[in-house]
């Protein structure tokens, strides 16, 4: 018997990521709050938290945690906040917060004094809790630089015009991001960590001279088709070379020379270390951060004259430049370095000094008195009448959350703010649902919600297929079934999400598992992004005796979490599958 496909950790990321996207276009529809803090703070010790897109190995991520640790060693409270794990290469110091996939970034956002959105999506979601600046940190992509959809693009723009400020990464980002989107943004290079990177006096050199390239060849632009050529080339003119890539990730294309894939921060200083010529064949950079790395590691540089290296590069003086794609350029000047070690003595030297200008103590210093200043120049709006709450019988598991709801509340400028409380259902079942449980009588309008968890003893009474439950409760499994398949056949998407599962279970105490593990997995690669239908497929299939893969789909609850994204969701379903497993 065939395997049942259930969504694999890869397909709910991605699942995910789309449904943040979606979040912000819905958002980019309306109208944001201000900012509603009252409170002024003694800005000298700043709490900045940074939205980061992502954690892997590379130059932008690397790039926002450098942020992290400089700025928190001159004495501002750094939190850093993801949807992927702990960035495990990189020596972070401030606290790191991840957040499951099936929730919400923005929600993990503590009180602060400055948000900073690594990335153009984060901006309207953090905009919109209205607790602090949101500053958007442009580092470049293909929102800048290539042909987007329309609809893509007004969500882009309405994104990166919500932003307080902006602050950008070399001319051209700066300059993009004023022609096609009328967002002006102030200049913060890279840094580079000197001291990280230096060169040992007493570092083992290899044999053989040694030339090195960095990056992923996943991005066109980084022109690592042009780096195959050259190390043939090179290859071809001096059999003895050692030519070492250093990825971020897993090629994607032929690999070359030795690889070394996701270094950690300290191996890949021994790479540059190591090397006699660093080679960069960019095609286009906003900011290049890897030449400046290898400058700081005292190796000489070759290079594309991209607009990226051009921000801190002059020929012949640290660096010798050929002209973008040009690979019999690249080709001479490595050999010249290589054939004269008074050239690559004067490079490594004046490269050296061009690093120790963009060391990170210096940027960062510069990027903490412009959040000072944005906090400062930043009004705040007057807050809107108070609310009344109602949290009878409902209790924050959590004391984090409950203060956390308070400073909801403090910034929520809509007439209501809801919550997820948990409560019993059937089968052993809790399930959470967004509550109301505060109003204001004034003129706002909508609904804010807000992911602070919350229990009640109380079980599910006011579901508008409360009777389909209460057949379940009464053992009327076939009854159930029928009025939840009827109520699924005219619902809107969001309310299916919720019925199915029903259904599901209902299926499952009707002794008909073949049919639950088919709509379990028809559910689940329908909304992937719901934990839930994971949990039931499993579940469902075991009790077919159908063969299911467990591992995977395990993990991907995991990654998930709580299924916050939807209407109702069950409480804890990675719990619920480990007992089912252990039970089994």
């Amino acid at each position: 018997m065939k395997p049942s496909s259930l969504p694999n950790p890869a397909d709910v990321t991605a699942a995910a990521r789309i449904e943040d996207l979606l979040a912000a276009a819905r958002l980019a529809e309306g109208s944001l709050p201000p900012v509603r803090r009252s409170d002024e703070r003694d800005d000298a010790s700043l709490h900045i938290v940074y939205l980061l897109p992502r954690t892997s190995p590379g130059e932008g991520a690397r790039v926002l945690l450098e942020h992290a640790n400089h700025l928190a060693a001159l004495g501002a409270k750094i939190t850093v906040v993801s949807h992927f794990p702990h960035p495990s290469w990189f020596p972070l110091r401030p606290t790191f917060e991840r957040v499951p996939f099936g929730e919400p970034v923005e929600e993990a956002i503590p009180p602060c004094d400055v948000i900073v959105a690594g990335y153009w999506e984060f901006v309207l979601p953090a905009r919109n809790l209205a607790i602090a600046p949101v500053i958007h940190f442009e580092q470049g992509d293909f929102h800048l630089y290539d042909d987007v959809p329309a609809h893509v693009l007004s969500v882009i723009e309405a994104s990166l015009r919500a932003a307080h400020a902006t602050i950008a990464v070399g001319d051209a980002a700066i300059s993009a991001l004023a022609v096609r989107y009328g967002v002006d943004a102030v200049a913060v290079p890279h840094g580079v960590d000197v001291a990280t990177f230096r060169r040992p006096p007493d570092l083992a050199r290899p044999p053989s001279p040694t030339v090195l390239f960095v990056g992923w060849d996943g991005h066109a632009y980084k022109g690592f088709e042009e780096a195959r050529r050259l190390a043939r080339l090179l290859g071809r003119l001096r059999p003895g070379v050692r030519i070492v890539w250093a990825t971020p990730s897993p090629p994607v294309g032929e690999p070359f020379g030795e690889l070394v894939v996701a270094a950690a921060q300290a191996e890949l200083a021994r790479c540059y270390q190591q090397a006699d010529v660093f080679v960069c064949c960019s095609r286009f950079e906003s900011f290049a951060l890897s030449p400046l790395e290898a400058m700081a590691a005292g190796t000489p540089v070759v290079s594309t004259a991209n607009p990226g290296v051009l921000a801190y590069a002059r020929d012949t003086e640290n660096v010798l430049l050929a002209e973008i794609g040009d690979i019999e350029g690249l080709a001479e000047s490595v050999e010249r370095i290589l054939d004269d070690p008074a050239l690559a003595a004067g490079l490594a030297r004046r490269g050296l000094e061009t690093a120790e200008a963009c060391s990170w103590p210096r940027v960062a210093s510069g990027l903490l008195g412009f959040y000072r200043e944005t906090l400062r120049d930043h009004d705040r709006a007057a807050p809107l009448g108070p609310f009344s709450v109602n949290l009878e019988g409902v209790s924050f598991e959590r004391l984090e959350d409950r203060l956390a709801f308070d400073v909801r509340l403090a910034s929520c400028a809509t007439r209501e703010l809801a919550i997820p409380v948990s409560q019993p259902a059937v089968s052993g079942h809790r399930v959470f649902r967004w509550r109301v449980v505060a109003r204001r009588a004034d003129g706002a309008e909508g609904t804010t919600r807000a992911y602070l968890p919350a229990r009640s003893s109380q079980p599910v009474e006011d579901s508008n297929y409360q009777v389909g439950l209460e057949l379940l409760r009464r053992r009327r499994p076939e009854e159930a079934l029928e009025l939840f398949v009827a109520e699924c056949q005219h619902a809107a998407r969001n309310e299916q999400a919720v019925l199915g599962r029903w259904i599901v279970l209902s299926l499952l105490a009707a002794s008909r598992a073949d049919d639950a593990a088919d709509v379990a997995v028809a559910f689940a690669r329908d909304f992937p992004s719901h934990p839930d239908y994971l949990y039931l497929g499993v579940v469902a299939c075991l009790a077919a005796r159908r063969p299911v893969e467990v591992a995977g789909p395990l993990e991907a609850i995991r990654l998930l979490g709580h299924g916050a994204r939807h209407e109702e969701w069950f409480d804890d379903p990675a719990g619920l599958l480990s007992a089912h497993l252990a039970a089994a």
